[in-house]
């Protein structure tokens, strides 16, 4: 049966709570994120994403079985609070626990919180003088620690983030990175970009590719200690970075373009019109993975560039370094796909972009789907 051992202090002072079994070896363990959902018009926020963890709970309870024992630990964003369930049998019947909430950090206020930066016209997260506020730094420390404990190493099961998401990571408080608002201009300006590579910023709350590559973030000896042998990692939030998705209906729009069976070698000629080209150059590729910052009616390129533009996309995505970092498998929406949170959490693949999309990955990059058939990459 499930022990409550109590809150205890990490070594870096950040107070985590941790279920333990007491002897029980079948014990399985899960940990599960609820980001801040983005407001609506009258500022209010949404809770569809503590929503989709607490389903998740659900979802899971009914899949353990014989004498299986579960903790299922949601770290709410919005609240700050830590919603901790029970799965266990009870006279021979599964049976989940009613919630036990924690108070573990502040509550985020929208209109207190999230200034405007009047010259990027968006919301931008201020972190207040003193007060506190999960960040995924406060997730990655609880599994840290579940790793090092005798107990619980090698327990957790599942690792999953339900928030927005981009190709940097996913958006559970839409901070920034090494961006300071000003509240007498109403203006953001980039303080040091070069840090992003090896330096956290102390005020960003959001997860970043670099946590698992830095070497300063994670203890990734303690982290992949937490892991069972079957566990695994989602990253639910979207991935809809526009040139995958743009340079998928260009390419099946090439006379020569094959979704299989394609060498390197072959050269593939992709044709714009002139607004088609200012689109490209100002929105969809303005780094100039595809066209150049000139005017040009046709680009062509071999296959095997093709295939680098979208490699990069994978390798400098939060999703793949976590994979690369865990060693464990990690489902997330690939490049160019976005996340469906109607009527359940999903890949939509309503169109037939999306669907040649993924066939282009698993054809080209021999990565499939998930097997709850939910249309996320598999990233390892």
């Amino acid at each position: 049966m499930l022990r409550w051992f109590g809150v205890f202090v990490i070594s870096d002072g950040v107070v985590a709570c941790l279920l333990k079994m007491g002897g029980n070896q079948q014990m399985k363990y899960y940990c599960i994120v609820a980001g801040i959902d983005y407001p609506s018009s009258s500022g209010k926020y949404g809770t569809k994403l503590l929503k989709y963890a607490r389903d998740r709970v659900t979802f899971l309870h009914k899949k353990q079985k014989g004498k299986e024992e579960a903790t299922f630990v949601i770290f709410d964003f919005l609240t700050g609070n830590k919603i901790v369930y029970e799965s266990r049998l009870v006279r021979s019947v599964r049976t989940l626990s009613k919630p036990k909430t924690y108070s573990m950090k502040d509550a985020v206020s929208y209109s207190k919180n999230y200034p405007t930066c009047k010259a990027q016209k968006i919301r931008r997260f201020y972190v207040l003088k003193g007060k506190s506020y999960y960040s995924i730094l406060d997730v990655y420390r609880e599994i840290e620690a579940a790793g090092r404990d005798p107990v619980m190493a090698g327990k957790l099961e599942e690792f999953s983030i339900f928030s927005h998401a981009y190709i940097e990571g996913p958006v559970l408080m839409n901070s920034d990175e090494w961006l300071r608002y000003n509240p007498a201009t109403g203006m953001c300006s980039d303080l040091d970009a070069a840090k992003r590579v090896t330096v956290r910023d102390p005020r960003d709350h959001d997860g970043r590719p670099s946590d698992f590559t830095s070497g300063s973030v994670i203890n990734l000896a303690d982290f992949k200690k937490a892991f069972s042998p079957t566990g695994i990692c989602w990253n639910w939030g979207c991935f809809a970075s526009d040139l995958p998705f743009q340079l998928i209906i260009k390419l099946t729009a090439a006379k020569n373009f094959k979704l299989s069976g394609m060498s390197d070698a072959e050269k593939i000629t992709l044709w714009f019109s002139s607004s088609e080209l200012k689109k490209w150059q100002t929105d969809y590729d303005e780094d100039g993975y595809v066209v150049p910052q000139k005017k040009v009616k046709f680009v062509t390129k071999t296959f095997k560039e093709i295939k680098e533009i979208y490699q990069d996309f994978l390798d400098s995505s939060y999703t793949q370094a976590m994979a690369k970092a865990t060693g464990r498998p990690t489902y997330g929406a690939a490049p160019g796909t976005g996340s469906s949170f109607t009527p359940r959490v999903q890949v939509s693949t309503g169109s037939r972009h999306t669907r040649n999309l993924l066939k282009f990955y698993k054809n080209y990059f021999s990565l499939d789907t998930d097997p709850e058939g939910k249309n996320y990459l598999k990233y390892l």
